[in-house]
């Protein structure tokens, strides 16, 4: 039987690890700029024109297309067209091989006009990374990012893990896992710190590791509500 995975016995192990940044403190290298919504009543059809900023490579997950404007300098300036009928919704998820990094946006179909921008919604953090014998703590901060009710907005953060046992079976150790979860990893909305030893022990192995960061409007006065991002950690 593996050893209880006690998290504070383990912060007191990683506090003396020195941290390294994997991520400096800065907004994402993906990010929306500007957002206007048409609506036509005869075709009940919402057509939104987005412009958003992110390295050359940036790509959408669903082949939406991404017209450059800026040439192929980073941070590369692209714009898009979607076009949504109403009680439909349309998913665009913008992903950069470079940067390690996703962008997701939710349209909704629903009979809007107006225009968006998103100074508020875009926050900066930082991702660190210790590692001390057999633990690794991943962790992040971020300086302008917290619930603010005067500024309507709400902010979440969290990490997601995959493991995959001897089968080469992937399992989410956070979706009903048979095992102890706490023997292999233990996760706040700040830090992951991951036993590879305890997995090894176990025959299963880390293959993936992200961190999520969401921000959301409290009130449905804009076009779109909320945004999230995805950083590759493993």
């Amino acid at each position: 039987m593996m050893k209880s995975f006690v998290p504070l016995l383990l912060l007191l192990v990683l506090r003396g690890a020195c941290a390294v940044t994997i991520r400096p403190l800065e907004p994402p290298r993906i990010r929306p700029l500007y957002l206007k919504a048409t609506f036509d009543m005869d075709s009940n059809i919402t057509s939104y024109y987005m412009r958003v900023s992110g390295p050359s490579d940036t790509r959408d997950k669903f082949n939406m297309t991404l017209l450059p404007v800026t040439g192929s300098k980073d941070p590369t300036i692209f714009e898009a067209r979607v076009q949504v009928a109403i009680g439909e919704r349309q998913r665009i998820e913008l992903q950069s091989k470079s940067a390690s990094e996703m962008f997701r946006m939710l349209f909704q179909g629903s009979p809007v006009d107006g225009e968006q921008s998103f100074t508020d919604q875009i926050c900066e953090f930082e991702l660190t990374r210790k590692t001390e014998q057999h633990l690794t703590e991943y962790s992040m901060e971020n300086s302008n990012c917290t619930y603010n009710p005067e500024r309507n907005l709400d902010v979440f953060t969290y990490f997601t893990v995959g493991l995959q046992n001897e089968d080469d079976v992937k399992v989410n150790p956070f979706g009903g896992f048979k095992n102890s979860i706490k023997d292999f990893v233990n996760r706040t909305s700040t830090s992951l710190i991951v036993n590879e030893e305890n997995m090894r022990k176990d025959k299963y192995q880390l293959i993936d590791a992200h961190f999520w960061i969401l921000t959301m409007y409290l009130r449905s006065s804009e076009i779109v509500n909320s945004l999230g991002w995805n950083v590759q950690l493993v």
